[in-house]
């Protein structure tokens, strides 16, 4: 407990820019290092299988059809626009969701 108030005493002293800071370069670091080591192509990375049924989900929203939620309405519905925009694959609408 001793080490713990006083990590926390430690903490309260830091200014909050500076540690701000390197709390950011840390995530950054983390997250070059997690983008070259695991598997991609190119710039589109594995994101655990969902992806395509959150584009099935997108294209059939944009082209006024319900289909059936099983993962959940708020994503599909935010990004319906972009299947009418770029196409029916999930490879040619990337561009335009990864980018902004």
């Amino acid at each position: 407990m001793r080490r713990l108030s006083g990590a926390a005493g430690w903490l309260r002293r830091i200014p909050p820019v500076p540690g701000l800071a390197v709390l950011v370069a840390l995530q950054l670091a983390l997250a070059f290092w997690f983008a070259f080591k695991t598997p991609h192509n190119g710039w589109i990375w594995y994101s655990g299988g969902d992806a395509t049924e959150y584009w099935t989900e997108q294209w059939s929203i944009a082209h006024l059809l319900i289909p059936q939620s099983v993962i959940g309405w708020g994503l599909p519905v935010f990004y319906a626009w972009v299947p009418l925009v770029t196409g029916t694959t999930l490879l040619s609408g990337a561009a335009v969701i990864v980018l902004p």
